[in-house]
């Protein structure tokens, strides 16, 4: 494989995002090169780099680390590439995002005779050094009617799965008089339908649009309205935004924080991933809570949402962070609002973004009696509940969780 930067081409907005994202950490690879890993451009994941990487993992039974089989890799390469697009892109997406966020369960045949079920994850979360990191341009894809072909710009990969697509103007861009940022993001839309290229989406968690000097974001699903500007909270030295997103986004640690806790599939909004205030108010409040008193319990404070800022779905990053974030993981999570109907479609949003479907979650206990019930004894790690329920419930014995 090609370890070389790329050279400078005609298109220079795919040559500049390239050579930063190397600058970045991540690996270039030839054209070639990707496409001999992908075996034709029908396929978008690149194989033996999944392999190489699942071949390192090890699962722990009776105390002992084990090497998965190659029975075992087979299965979690199968999982993966079996996404099912008849159901459509987002169903197919957000299959993947369960699997990278929660990993893969495999059968393994133990040398004892018995068999065991390890859960193996896709993505080492702690560990960015542990991941491939592999960036390529000009990737040329078969359409889903096989009928024609299109390219991405810039597809970065990660342990061999697509994860980030970037699109950078035509060199011909703008000559009609409309922007060629603009552009860049209809043509990323326009590649998701059926009669485009809609297995690279399927896989795709991040998705970037870099020209005329700007940038903006979204994912898979979002529409050309909502896709947007990135804002540093520090003070950044990046002149350019068109640099100052992917150097934002795109280094090896804040992508892997992005798509593990800021990353939501919503009944109402389909797939949403977090903007600037809702990313660094999560942050902020994931920080304070680590912060213990001398009595050892835990800091608090408040969070100050501006009208129009994301507030219920500012609560939901912050649900599941909480859920997923090493620090808290042990912990379980309480939502209390003020509202009925805003408890209601937290707790079903919830439900909606996975932030409580695999952890136990469920809607909301109708009662004192049974909140009390949840937050003694029951084993949810998401509960959600109003100011009146909840001072109901603590005036119930069963309301203790020591």
């Amino acid at each position: 494989m090609s370890d070389a930067t790329p050279d400078r081409a005609s298109d220079s907005h795919r040559v500049d995002a390239l050579r930063l994202l190397v600058d970045l950490g991540w690996r270039f690879l030839d054209t070639a090169d990707a496409l001999a890993l992908r075996g034709g451009t029908r396929e978008t994941i690149l194989r033996p780099r999944l392999v190489d990487v699942l071949q390192t993992r090890r699962f722990d039974y009776r105390g002992q680390p084990h090497p998965l089989s190659p029975g075992g890799i087979d299965q979690i390469v199968r999982e993966v590439q079996a996404l099912n697009l008849v159901e459509g892109l987002l169903p197919a997406n957000e299959r993947l995002h369960r699997l990278l966020t929660l990993g893969v369960t495999v059968t393994e045949f133990m040398p004892d005779g018995r068999t065991h079920r390890p859960t193996v994850a896709l993505v080492d979360w702690e560990r960015p050094d542990a991941n491939r990191w592999d960036v390529t341009g000009e990737l040329q894809v078969l359409s889903a009617h096989g009928t024609h072909h299109r390219t991405a710009d810039v597809v970065g990969y990660v342990n061999g799965l697509p994860l980030v697509v970037i699109g950078t103007p035509r060199p011909d861009a703008g000559q009609d008089g409309r922007s060629g940022l603009d552009e860049v993001v209809r043509r990323q839309l326009r590649d998701q339908r059926h009669d485009g290229i809609p297995g690279l989406f399927a896989c795709a968690q991040l998705l970037l649009a870099l020209g005329d000097g700007d940038a903006r974001y979204g994912t898979t699903g979002t529409a050309f309205e909502s896709w947007a500007r990135w804002r540093e909270e520090a003070s950044d030295d990046v002149p350019s935004a068109q640099d100052r997103l992917p150097t934002a986004l795109l280094r090896p640690e804040r992508l892997l924080e992005f798509l593990r806790l800021f990353v939501l599939f919503d009944r109402e909004a389909g797939k949403v991933v977090a903007r600037p205030a809702q990313f660094f108010g999560v942050r902020a409040l994931l920080a304070r809570i680590r912060q213990r008193r001398p009595d050892g319990a835990r800091e608090g404070g408040v969070v100050r949402h501006a009208a129009g800022s994301g507030r219920r779905l500012a609560m939901m990053f912050a649900a599941r962070a909480l859920l997923l974030h090493p620090s808290t993981q042990a912990c379980r999570v309480l939502v209390v609002t003020d509202r009925l109907d805003l408890e209601d479609r937290l707790a079903h949003r919830a439900v909606d973004g996975d932030a409580a479907g695999a952890y136990g979650g469920k809607p909301r206990p109708g009662s004192g009696r049974a909140l009390a019930l949840r937050i003694g004894a029951g084993t949810e790690r998401l509960v959600f509940a109003s100011f009146r329920s909840l001072a109901a419930a603590t005036k119930r014995p069963e309301c203790r969780n020591p």
